[in-house]
């Protein structure tokens, strides 16, 4: 049996039908055209916000701590009014903890979606759950968390 979900996804730069199921619950619920991202690596591998604020006029927060995808996402998308990409690496609580970026950073908007990446890479060192359990200040509506890209889900 297919669900209402199974039937809306389909993938611009998202891994398994996420770009279609954000859609879909952008287009049924009232949800705010703003996102943070921690773990954007270059803004469009695997990404489940791309589309968003590529084609979707979405503002957002893009995080990235590793060198090199933070260099090609701040070279390539360095230039968009409706992004501010950072690197920086996320904790759970602390100055690296979302509620502390997000301040630091002047971005004081309720995010329709919330996107964690980084979980295999170096941007949150595997603590999503942690990182969520500790976050008393953002309230997004959507939260995604990602998976190993070589782990089905």
């Amino acid at each position: 049996m297919t669900n209402i979900l199974d039937k809306q996804k389909f993938n611009i730069t998202s891994q398994d039908g996420e770009d279609g199921i954000l859609k879909y619950l952008i287009n049924k619920f009232h949800i705010n055209k703003s996102l943070v991202e921690i773990g954007s690596h270059n803004g469009e591998w695997l990404s489940n916000t791309y589309n968003l604020w590529k084609n979707n006029s979405f503002k957002g927060l893009l995080m990235e701590y590793s060198k090199e995808p933070y260099n090609d996402l701040k070279l390539k998308y360095g230039n968009y009014k409706n992004i501010q990409i950072i690197k920086q690496k996320v904790l759970p609580s602390g100055i690296n903890s979302v509620d502390e970026i997000v301040k630091k950073n002047c971005f004081f908007e309720r995010p329709g979606v919330l996107s964690i990446e980084g979980t295999y890479l170096n941007d949150c060192f595997a603590h999503d759950y942690h990182i969520l359990e500790y976050m008393n200040y953002l309230k997004p509506q959507i939260i995604i968390i990602g998976h190993a890209y070589n782990i089905p889900p």
